[in-house]
């Protein structure tokens, strides 16, 4: 497993996300083989597991609780997210959601802890139910060891967040599509520039860098037996700001597959390079 390190801790470069976890015919989460996909990226190194409060209608935190609490606490990190939609239409309150959240993942503390899907309306909640202030002071107790943000906003707004607010890390979706198609490349240097970490979501945008169309399929078969997602997520492993890659995994051959992706570095050759970009251009 390729690991990056973090404040002294080496933190493993596949993030395990709980957004598309497997799930039964009822829409009910798979907990068997979800477990065992879990303990597949446990046994290969994986450290890094997110979640939210949203996902799963609610029951992917719960995943954190059964799927990890066989193991030590301190040999993971666990990842949440504080949900400004509830806030607003729910009527509940920062403190209530967080101590929620830590009973449902049966943790003491969050080793990342996230403002979820930030922009400008979002962020007005959080601001309106001083979410920030109480984070920062449960960060102070011990309960937070790194505060940060996810965002689907404008670059104006993101970057005077930065500016406004100490963040740990920022979590933005960045994959070969969206680097120019959307500007990921600034929202991302925004960070570098400050030294602000990085860590990603949808490196296959949703799946969709992974379930093609037939050229781009015979482009990637041309380039070899490797998936097209294991494509996608070795152009993000070269960006130098990136800590994790979250990949949400479905299937056990997912995870398989991506834990021979990041079993060592292997750099994109100028020709895979290319072959990328093309097809980013042609999806325009």
């Amino acid at each position: 497993m390729i690991y990056r390190d973090f404040q002294g801790m080496p933190l493993s470069a596949l993030g395990f996300g709980a957004m598309r976890l497997p799930t039964n015919a009822d829409g009910s989460v798979n907990e068997e083989l979800t477990e065992k996909m879990v303990a597949l990226a446990f046994e290969n190194g994986v450290n890094y597991f997110d979640t939210a409060y949203v996902y799963h209608g609610g029951d992917s935190e719960a995943f954190a609780k059964e799927a990890l609490g066989r193991y030590p606490r301190e040999s993971y990190c666990l990842a949440t997210k504080l949900p400004g939609w509830v806030i607003k239409e729910k009527g509940k309150h920062t403190e209530e959601l967080f101590n929620e959240q830590l009973e449902k993942c049966g943790v003491d503390y969050f080793d990342f802890y996230l403002l979820h899907a930030v922009n400008r309306d979002v962020m007005a909640v959080f601001e309106g139910d001083n979410s920030y202030e109480y984070l920062k002071k449960q960060k102070e107790a011990g309960k937070i060891k790194h505060l940060g943000f996810s965002y689907h906003g404008d670059l104006e707004f993101f970057i005077e967040l930065l500016d406004k607010y100490e963040w740990d890390f920022a979590q933005l979706q960045i994959n070969y599509y969206d680097w120019e198609a959307t500007d990921a490349k600034s929202y991302y240097k925004a960070l570098e520039e400050r030294n602000i970490p990085c860590i990603i979501m949808e490196p296959v945008r949703g799946g969709s860098l992974h379930t093609l169309n037939e050229d781009a399929k015979k482009v990637f078969e041309e380039l070899g037996d490797a998936s097209a997602a294991s494509y996608a997520l070795r152009y993000d492993l070269e960006l130098p700001a990136v800590l994790t890659i979250l990949s949400g995994m479905s299937t056990y051959e997912q995870v398989e597959d991506n834990i021979k992706t990041f079993t060592e570095a292997n750099p994109l050759t100028a020709e895979e390079k290319k072959s990328l970009f093309d097809l980013s251009k042609k999806e325009e």
